[in-house]
């Protein structure tokens, strides 16, 4: 029984040692490491790109503006000639003119009904 124990003690020293040896040769890390600074803009190029930015959202507002009208101006017109969105086709011609015409809805397939015999 000297024995066993003794291995068992051998043992649980080797893998002690081992592990020690393990954790030894992992870097040690700062807990707060900050990551590297990155290059800013300076005063001139922050105020070129935020005016630059100001110019771009006040151009996408003005261009969902003009589709808002667009799209307004195109159903009401569409309405008064009686047709309909989902039939009607739009293009334009050699003058910028638009141009309707008129497309056939695609239909599904008719399906065939299954009639289910109530039992009795």
């Amino acid at each position: 029984m000297k024995i066993g124990k003794t291995l068992f003690l051998l043992l649980a020293l080797t893998i002690f040692a081992l592990t020690k040896m393990a954790m030894g040769q992992q870097p040690a890390q700062p807990q707060n490491a900050h990551p590297p600074a990155v290059a800013q803009p300076n005063a001139e190029q922050k105020a070129r790109i935020t005016e630059l930015a100001k110019q771009w959202d006040t151009a996408v507002k003005a261009a969902d503006a003009a589709r808002d009208k667009y799209m307004i101006q195109l159903l009401a017109t569409l309405a008064e000639l009686g047709l309909k969105p989902s039939e009607t086709s739009i293009s334009w011609n050699e003058k910028g003119e638009p141009v309707f015409s008129r497309i056939e809805p695609t239909k599904a397939p008719a399906q065939p009904t299954t009639k289910t015999e109530a039992k009795p």
